[in-house]
């Protein structure tokens, strides 16, 4: 199997940097739909809901990298179709992954960097404290 670079991000809730957050590994090819797949898992969230990327960090920005919603045809990105790879961050690399429209989770998220190569199809996670409950 072949190996690549793994991006490294570091995932919390506002309010809970230093008390519960989430490190995530994963492919440089990897998708938007596959960070947030990635980060629902590892706070133990269902994938039951909409969601959004906020790349400058202001919710319901004009900048949203949004799931697919047969309802929003003007949606220039669609998570699934951003490679992880051609992300054009700002500085610094810090972004909001706002999951569930109606409950609204706002997860922050900052890129810390390409990392070990490893094969495409793993992804590691490690973390500090309990997830909150989801409902």
């Amino acid at each position: 199997m072949r190996e690549e670079i793994a991006l490294r991000f570091k995932v919390w809730l506002p309010g809970t940097y230093r008390t519960l957050w989430r490190r995530i590994w994963i492919s440089q090819k990897a998708t938007l739909d596959d960070l947030a797949r990635c980060i629902l898992d590892a706070f133990e969230f269902d994938h039951d809901h909409l969601y959004a990327f906020f790349l400058k960090g202001k919710p319901w920005a004009k900048d949203a990298v949004a799931c697919w919603d047969p309802r929003e045809t003007d949606k220039p990105m669609i998570a699934d179709k951003v490679k992880l790879s051609e992300l054009k961050l700002p500085s610094p690399p810090r972004f909001t992954f706002l999951y569930d429209f109606g409950d609204e989770w706002h997860f922050q998220v900052k890129y810390e960097g390409g990392d070990f190569a490893f094969s495409r199809r793993d992804t590691w996670v490690s973390g500090k404290g309990e997830p909150p409950k989801q409902y």
